[in-house]
């Protein structure tokens, strides 16, 4: 499972957005989402979607640590101002359930969606 290449994600820098224009933001996060949803994973199997994840952070210049309860990452992004932490988290486990979308980034796992 590879990740994407989009000219947005060779240009972000981290902490940097200068310079990317909306659209080729835009078209990278369509693109990273719709290929989590045709790859869902059910809880604590998510690691191929883990896998991406972390692929996709490595390439933006993260340092991904973990894994944490086998499937789970961080990465650590240090500020340039002072001020308080902020912490974000996301859940990646797909619903036990068959996805009857009928569009091109329908679920391929059966079972999971």
């Amino acid at each position: 499972m590879d990740a994407p290449t989009a000219t947005a994600l060779e240009q972000i820098e981290v902490g940097q957005v200068d310079g990317v224009s909306s659209d080729d933001f835009a078209t990278l996060l369509r693109t990273i989402r719709r290929h989590l949803h045709q790859h869902p994973e059910v809880g604590f199997e998510e690691v191929e979607t883990s896998r991406f994840i972390a692929a996709l952070l490595t390439d933006a210049g993260l340092t991904v640590r973990g894994p944490i309860a086998r499937t789970g990452l961080y990465v650590d992004i240090q500020g340039t101002q002072p001020g308080p932490t902020i912490a974000y988290r996301a859940d990646i486990d797909a619903l036990p359930a068959f996805d009857r979308k009928n569009v091109s980034y329908a679920s391929k796992n059966d079972g999971a969606a």
